[in-house]
C-alpha cells in the first residue's frame, strides 16, 4: 500500500503506466482531511483555552454614530432605528475563536485538493515539454502519491499550533493580542518546523522522480531537474 512513498523506483516501475487513479485520489483526499482536521483541532485548542471569557466588540445591531447623531433624517426616520441599542455587547471569545478558525477550514480542505491537481498539471506539462508520454491520469496519480509526504509536517504543525492555543490568552489588550501573535509566526519559523518543510520536499522530489521517470517516460536528467525546480519552489513557499 506504501510502496510509493518508500519504494517509489521499483513500485512505479512496477505499475506505470497504468497507475491506479482512484487510489491515488483516496491518498489525496486522505491528505486533504488531515490538513483539514489539524486546522479544526487548532481551533478547537484555542476556543477551549478561551473558555468563558467574554470580549467588547461592536454591536452589529446598532447603526453608526453618524446616523443616530445626525438630525438630517428626523427623529421618526426608519434609518435611526437601532439608534436606541448599546455600541458594545459582550460575546464569548471562544465563539469568537472558533468561528474565526472555522470559516478557514472549507478553504483548507479544497486548497489542499486543488494543490493536487495543480501539481498533476504541472507534472504533466513540465514532463511534456522534456519529451514526456503516457496519460494525465498517471501525471494526477504521482502527484497524488506525492501528497502523502506532507502528513508528517501536518503533524509537526499540529504540535506547534497546540503549543501556541496551551498559552493563547483571548482576552488581553491589542498590544497583548499583537505579541502572541507575532511569537506564533515566530514559532513557523522554528527550525524544526524549517527541518520538517526541507524533509517534506525531499520525500516528494522523490516521488516525483522516480515517477515521471517510469510513468512519463523522460529521461532521469529531466525528471531530476523538474523535482529539483518544483521542491525548491514547493519550500520557498512554505516559508512566505
Amino acid at each position: 500500500m506504501l510502496g510509493p512513498l518508500h519504494r517509489p523506483d521499483s513500485y512505479f516501475e512496477r505499475h506505470a503506466p497504468g497507475l491506479n487513479l482512484a487510489r491515488a485520489a483516496a491518498v489525496a483526499l486522505l491528505v486533504a482531511l488531515v490538513a483539514t482536521a489539524t486546522i479544526g483541532l487548532f481551533g478547537y485548542a484555542l476556543a477551549e483555552q478561551a473558555g468563558d471569557a467574554t470580549v467588547t466588540v461592536d454591536n452589529e445591531n446598532r447603526p453608526p454614530d453618524w446616523v443616530c447623531e445626525d438630525d438630517t433624517f428626523g427623529t421618526t426616520s426608519l434609518s435611526r432605528d437601532g439608534c436606541d441599542e448599546p455600541r458594545t455587547r459582550q460575546v464569548q471569545a471562544s465563539s469568537l475563536v472558533w468561528d474565526a478558525v472555522a470559516g478557514q477550514i472549507p478553504f483548507v480542505f479544497f486548497a489542499s485538493l486543488a494543490g493536487w491537481l495543480v501539481a498533476g498539471v504541472a507534472m504533466h506539462g513540465l514532463t511534456a515539454l522534456a519529451g514526456g508520454e503516457g496519460s494525465f491520469t498517471d501525471s494526477l496519480a504521482v502527484a497524488g502519491w506525492a501528497q502523502a509526504a506532507t502528513i508528517p509536517q501536518f503533524l509537526v504543525l499540529a504540535v506547534v499550533f497546540l503549543s501556541f492555543a496551551s498559552s493563547f490568552d483571548a482576552t488581553a489588550g491589542e498590544a497583548a493580542l499583537r505579541s502572541q501573535v507575532a511569537n506564533f509566526q515566530s514559532d513557523l519559523q522554528n527550525p524544526l518546523v524549517l527541518l520538517a518543510g526541507a524533509l517534506t520536499t525531499v520525500w516528494q522530489g522523490w516521488v516525483y522522480y522516480h515517477g515521471m521517470y517510469h510513468a512519463r517516460n523522460v529521461s532521469r536528467d529531466a525528471a531530476l531537474g523538474i523535482a529539483v525546480v518544483c521542491g525548491l519552489l514547493a519550500f520557498v513557499g512554505t516559508l512566505t
